[in-house]
Formats: C-alpha cells, sequence, structure tokens
C-alpha cells in the first residue's frame, strides 16, 4: 500500500494509507509534551518510520475503534489505548477478521491494550484532547475532541458516506441515534469533523443528517432497501450524502 502526508493545522498532520481498494485516514496530534496518533490503519506502511519522520515527541496511539483498518499497525507502538467496550471487537479483528482481507497481511498486534472511558482527556501540554463514547458503528466506538482547536475527529461514527451498524459488535440504531445526540450536544465545543474515510473534513452539520437519518429509521417514516454489504444481508438508508446499513 502506499501513504501520503498532509499537515491540516500547527502540529497537526493526516497520514492517508491507501491502494485501489482502501482508503484510510490516521491523524497525528503534537502537543508540546507528547502527541497522539489517532489510530492505526491498516498496518501495510511503514507507520513507525512516518511518525518519527513529523515528530520527535513520545507517541500514544488512541484508536477511534477496533476494527482492522484502524489497528493494524498497533504493534509497531508500546502505548496503545481503545475503549473498554471495544476490546473484544479488537481481538475479534485480529482474528477472525484477517481471513477477509485476501491479499493484506496485516503485522502482528499490539496484544497490551490500555482502557479509555468517555471523558478521558490527554494532556499533550498546551493541547487537550477528550474521548467521547459514541457507540454505534461499535459498542465502543469514540470520537475525539481536540478542545484547543476545536475539531472533532469521529472515525467511522460520522463520514460522508454509509455508517455500518450492522457488523459484529454494533450497537443498534437506537444507541447510534443518542450518540449523534450527544456529539450534537458539543456543537459550540468543534468547528470541522474529521473523518477516518471519504470526503474531509467535514462541516458538522453532516451530524444532523444523521441524527435524521436514525430518527427515520426508529419512527419508520424513511423507507431504506435491502441490501448485502461485507457478505451480510441489511437494509441501506440513503439520505442526502449519508446512509445507514443496519440489521434487517
Amino acid at each position: 500500500m502506499k501513504y501520503q502526508i498532509e499537515k491540516i493545522g500547527t502540529g497537526t498532520w493526516l497520514i492517508e494509507e491507501y491502494d485501489e481498494n482502501v482508503k484510510v485516514y490516521m491523524y497525528l496530534l503534537a502537543g508540546n509534551r507528547e502527541a497522539v496518533l489517532i489510530d492505526a490503519g491498516m498496518g501495510m506502511i511503514p507507520l513507525k518510520e512516518a511518525v518519527s519522520s513529523l515528530t520527535d515527541l513520545p507517541v500514544k496511539v488512541l484508536l477511534t475503534h477496533g476494527h482492522i483498518d484502524h489497528i493494524g499497525g498497533t504493534g509497531a507502538f508500546p502505548e496503545v489505548y481503545l475503549h473498554e467496550k471495544d476490546m473484544a471487537t479488537y481481538r475479534l479483528h485480529d482474528s477472525d477478521y484477517r481471513g477477509l482481507l485476501g491479499n493484506y497481511d496485516i503485522p502482528a498486534l499490539q496484544k497490551s491494550l490500555r482502557p479509555v472511558r468517555d471523558g478521558t482527556i490527554f494532556d499533550l501540554g498546551g493541547r487537550s484532547l477528550r474521548v467521547i463514547h459514541t457507540p454505534g458503528h461499535s459498542v465502543g466506538s469514540v470520537c475525539v475532541l481536540d478542545q484547543e482547536n476545536g475539531w472533532l475527529f469521529t472515525g467511522d461514527t460520522c463520514c460522508r458516506g454509509h455508517v455500518l451498524l450492522h457488523m459484529d459488535y454494533s450497537a443498534s440504531v437506537e444507541v447510534y441515534e443518542e450518540s449523534v445526540k450527544k456529539l450534537l450536544e458539543e456543537r459550540e465545543n468543534y468547528n470541522l469533523t474529521w473523518p477516518a474515510h471519504h470526503d474531509k473534513p467535514l462541516q458538522p452539520e453532516i451530524l444532523c443528517q444523521y441524527l435524521e437519518a436514525a430518527q427515520g429509521i426508529i419512527s419508520g417514516n424513511m423507507c431504506a432497501e435491502k441490501t448485502v454489504n461485507q457478505g451480510r444481508c441489511a437494509r441501506l438508508l440513503t439520505y442526502h450524502d449519508i446512509g445507514i446499513v443496519y440489521p434487517v
């Protein structure tokens, strides 16, 4: 796989790992004392070297969730954090999901994980990151709020595309609706959202589309179509710029 690095702000870089089939974003955020790498991609690029070329600070990895395309590079870092409710998701993707990746040979993952919870703060020195638990795509999914810069890093909780709620250890549409409400209640604290896939950055108003779509599914007022996603039968509701895939 290939990668490219884009500086998107002071002490902030987007690392894009990609080929003709997969594209995923990681974000490196540096403070005065240390740095945090949000997600670790597929693990198919020299991620440790790429990060070291950008900062000399000690680096912690903070995972937005435990899916294989976000955890592949964790083995190169000694300090990896994941929400406590996604530990089982991480283990599943380290085993069963490897077989679904075809020719991708994911390296050994970090086995020793440190748990985070809703509200955990990472103080980087002059820059603080707050973990917001947003179950939906997985039960332990989180978003990361860069409190000084007003940026929200959303992982797979929100993107200009389809959010998948039909996978192993996904939460229900009802739970996802509450997560989106929670993010919208924080709206005054961020002015941009940075997802892990597709277009970036996004205006926070994209969350309103997800809220309206989730509410439409719950109320039965919006019609979804049957689909097959990742080999599973599901339903897909498309709404403006977004979609929600959920169990039949």
